[in-house]
């Protein structure tokens, strides 16, 4: 399941954490995207190649196919490719945003368990009590 996250807060928690959040979140939305359109692929393996030089490119390559899937190709992974090279937050960006409007869309489909109002205790009257009509508690 697709979850919803606020793109402040985002930004917030990767300043805070010196960037450490960044890495997270690729782990967890690499994760997110592969149960959501059920691909191959393996988050764990992309995360820890995003983190070396040079083998960072095949995770970003995996990465930019995941969202081309995602996106049911509304972005071309070259186009996301080339991004993440030149200016990887706009890859963040983009990202976040079609994934927030996939959460938006399966709360909005799936049904939500409303609680069903309990029946209220029946009164005297409805019991049938005498002397119920019209009187008051002490």
């Amino acid at each position: 399941m697709i979850q919803y996250r606020n793109m402040w807060k985002q930004v917030l928690l990767f300043v805070v954490t010196l960037g450490f959040y960044g890495d997270y979140w690729f782990y967890v939305t690499s994760k997110e995207m592969l149960a959501y359109k059920k691909l191959d692929g393996s988050p764990g393996l992309w995360t820890v190649l995003f983190l070396v030089p040079v083998a960072n490119l095949y995770s970003y390559w995996k990465y930019s196919k995941a969202i081309e899937a995602v996106t049911d190709e509304k972005y071309q992974s070259i186009l996301i490719f080339i991004l993440w090279i030149f200016f990887a937050p706009a890859v963040w960006l983009l990202t976040q945003t079609e994934l927030n409007k996939l959460a938006k869309q399966s709360t909005e489909t799936t049904p939500t368990n409303e609680v069903q109002p309990t029946p209220s205790e029946p009164t005297t009257e409805e019991e049938g009590g005498e002397g119920a009509a019209g009187a008051e508690a002490p």
